[in-house]
This record gives C-alpha cells, sequence and structure tokens, in this order.
C-alpha cells in the first residue's frame, strides 16, 4: 500500500502530461475503494533545460489546479525544489515516522529514498 505518491511529469515530453492522468486515476480508485487518502505531489521535472521545453507552465499548472494537487517545477540536475516537494508531501501525509531531515540526509548522500515504515518494523516504502 503506497502511503504517498509523487507524480512526475517532464517539462520537455508532452506525452509524459498525457499519461499523467490514467496514473491519477489509478491512485484515486485504490484510494477511494481501500486505502483512504493518499497524498500526491506532482513535480514537473527538467525544469532546467528551458531550451528543451515542450510543455509550458500554465500546461502543468491548470492540471494540478483541476486535480487539486500542489505541484513543483523540479530539476533533478541542479536540485531545484526537490527537497521542497519531497518536505511538502511529507507534511500532508503527517507522517509519524520519517522526519524532513532524514529525507533531505538521503537525498544529500545520494541515496535512493528507501524509507522504513515504521522505526520497529521491517518493512519499507519506496517514494517515488
Amino acid at each position: 500500500m503506497a502511503h504517498l505518491i509523487m507524480l512526475t511529469l517532464s517539462m520537455t515530453d508532452r506525452s509524459s502530461l498525457e499519461d499523467l492522468e490514467s496514473y491519477y486515476n489509478m491512485v484515486r480508485k485504490y484510494q477511494n475503494e481501500k486505502y483512504g487518502t493518499i497524498p500526491i505531489v506532482l513535480a514537473a521535472n527538467k525544469y532546467d533545460l528551458k531550451d528543451e521545453m515542450v510543455l509550458h507552465d500554465t500546461d502543468v499548472e491548470n492540471w494540478a489546479k483541476l486535480m487539486k494537487i500542489p505541484f513543483f517545477f523540479t530539476s533533478a540536475k541542479t536540485k531545484e525544489n526537490v527537497n521542497l516537494a519531497f518536505e511538502t508531501l511529507i507534511k500532508l501525509a503527517d507522517d509519524k515516522y520519517v522526519t524532513i531531515q532524514q529525507l533531505c540526509e538521503k537525498l544529500e548522500q545520494g541515496d535512493p529514498i528507501n524509507i522504513p515504515e515504521k522505526p520497529q518494523k521491517n518493512k519499507k516504502c519506496n517514494l517515488m
């Protein structure tokens, strides 16, 4: 079961925005049927590649507002808004098991985001 979801699209690929709706609908279906509310954030990545962008800021803004989810223009390369997107997602979840500091330390070390769901268990949850 997902506890947090970060939807991601590429500002340099129009189809990534077009595909997003099916992922969003799949999450909402399971959320309503089985799991209750799942916090979702949208990361519009590759924002550093201004010359290669095929999506406009307004394309992303309008989609996120329609779906009523927070969004961030991010760059994995420059790390622009990456921490802020994760921090927001965690705040939305009101997650008691992972601190923002732990998440940021893992990101800065280049570790994959694979944080324990609860300290007393060996299960893991993945933030994507």
